[in-house]
């Protein structure tokens, strides 16, 4: 298996966590999309609890990674930035077939950090952005097992999602940056039900 890992950043971490590129570049891509702005310390202390925690059992391990995941953040937000350039970090298998279900099993582990914003974002979100939202959370429906899809219409996810997921984040980055714009002035944006990663009672993503 090889990973298109865009940044050298990105596969240090990964190594040095035993971690996923790809899932580790979702759940960012995650943070920086949400319809709630997330603050470092709190998404970086997710993801470094969900490390071995030999990884992470001293002061300077834990500095070293989460610095490493805040310049990944920040190489990220810049091509989210120039919009044009935006790559996510996918697999590919030994066939040259594209693996883009680990890369949004990472986006959806985001998710339950801003639950009640992302609700919000189903609720009234722009058509366009929610549609957007709608077909990425089928495509998590698909890799996860949970929808109820025919072997066409999972053939043909499988063959679209590589090149539809790139538009369809920035699609949903559009909105959210509004949102959280409108958020820091104090102000309320002006429903559907999309089945999206919640937090459970435990804490854990269902």
């Amino acid at each position: 298996m090889q990973t298109d890992a865009g940044s050298p950043v990105i596969t240090t971490l990964a190594q040095e966590t035993r971690s996923l590129p790809s899932e580790l570049d979702g759940f960012v891509t995650g943070i920086l999309v949400a319809p709630a702005a997330i603050e470092g310390d709190e998404w970086t202390d997710v993801l470094i609890a969900s490390f071995d925690p030999d990884l992470t059992d001293t002061p300077e391990k834990r500095h070293r990674i989460r610095d490493m995941l805040l310049r990944h953040h920040d190489e990220l937000a810049a091509d989210l930035d120039g919009r044009a350039c935006f790559r996510p970090v996918f697999e590919t298998g030994s066939d040259g077939t594209i693996i883009w279900e680990t890369w949004l099993r990472g986006f959806c582990r985001s998710m339950p950090l801003r639950d009640d914003a992302w609700m919000g974002f189903v609720r009234d979100a722009a058509p366009t952005a929610l549609a957007a939202l709608e077909i990425l959370m089928l495509f998590h429906e698909l890799e996860s097992g949970s929808g109820d899809f025919s072997d066409a219409e999972a053939d043909l996810a499988q063959a679209q999602a590589p090149g539809l997921i790139p538009d369809l984040v920035l699609l949903i980055l559009k909105e959210s940056r509004k949102r959280v714009c409108l958020g820091d002035l104090g102000l309320q944006p002006s429903a559907r039900v999309i089945p999206f990663p919640r937090r459970s009672a435990s804490g854990t993503n269902r």
